[in-house]
């Protein structure tokens, strides 16, 4: 287990209690807990949180040391399809032995833990767990070939407020300043990405301390008639995600009143967070995703 505090006597107590019912062993400050390696600086004030390691494990595991390292997760152009599924009881049975479901279990591992940026092909990789053919299967070891390349990468975090701000860019003078106790999140959506169903993908991240601390990639579970409707759908994600960010922060103690700035790239998705937009055009709609604009009003979040 690992335990956090900001008091050196609370941390004594509490490892001296445990000692009386448990029988543990004090490995000191973390270094590794459940593959992730915690790299702290403090001459920088900054952490470190990598999968190093663990990547390097996948790489022996499935027999790509020497793949070469790519430099996208997916090939570009890539449409993952059923088409691409095995049909034939031949086409079937070359794929019997390949560990498929293996290497996209891994993969999500890494897309949880650290890496935000293959959590679109993973998954997109995913959805085909029941059927692989050879064209998943070879996207499925390019992610894990990318992986080889950035395995340095890694999530930093900064208690320095100065630092918060060269990593988000705000010379600028655009936007809320985040602080220790506050999020900035982006969100954005590909409208009728998938090939299949022509439903849309979902993505968004929020971002504190500098660094990305809650992220995922989802399929939408309706059909979008709109990019600004498939926008606004994501949005809504986003922001459910945020509402319970917002409540673990206060219990934390940490949360700040200012709202959690939500970015988007879609001018009538923005409209319609503030109740604005032709009505004709929204009134398919389902309600529950026009919470998002209850939250816009009352300040909890800005977009």
């Amino acid at each position: 287990m690992l335990i956090v505090s900001n008091s050196g006597s609370k941390l004594a107590e509490m490892k001296l209690n445990l000692t009386k019912h448990f029988k543990v062993k004090d490995l000191g400050e973390v270094k590794f807990l459940l593959g992730i390696e915690v790299i702290h600086d403090r001459k920088s004030g900054s952490i470190d949180l990598s999968q190093q390691a663990y990547i390097n494990q996948l790489l022996k595991r499935f027999n790509l040391q020497d793949a070469n390292p790519v430099t996208t997760p997916l090939s570009s152009g890539t449409h993952l399809t059923q088409d691409d599924c095995p049909v034939t009881d031949e086409e079937k049975k070359d794929m019997e032995n390949i560990p498929y479901a293996s290497l996209i279990g891994a993969l999500m591992y890494a897309a949880i833990g650290t890496r935000p940026n293959i959590a679109f092909a993973v998954g997109a990789l995913s959805r085909f767990l029941g059927n692989p053919g050879r064209r998943h299967w070879n996207e499925a070891k390019r992610v894990l070939s990318y992986l080889k390349g950035t395995s340095s990468y890694a999530i930093r975090y900064y208690t320095n407020k100065s630092k918060i701000g060269e990593v988000f860019g705000y010379s600028r003078g655009v936007g809320m300043r985040p602080t220790n106790g506050s999020i900035e999140g982006f969100c954005d959506s590909d409208w009728a990405g998938c090939v299949d169903t022509r439903r849309s993908t979902s993505g968004f991240v929020w971002m504190m301390g500098g660094g990305a601390i809650c992220w995922r990639s989802k399929l939408q579970t309706i059909v979008a008639l709109s990019s600004t409707e498939a926008e606004y759908v994501g949005a809504t994600l986003a922001v459910q995600e945020v509402i319970w960010l917002r409540d673990l922060l206060c219990e934390l103690g940490i949360a700040g009143t200012a709202p959690s700035l939500l970015n988007m790239d879609n001018r009538g998705a923005v409209c319609l967070t503030h109740g604005a937009g032709d009505s004709n055009q929204t009134k398919h709609i389902d309600i529950r995703y026009h919470f998002i604009q209850s939250h816009v009003e009352c300040k909890r979040i800005e977009v």
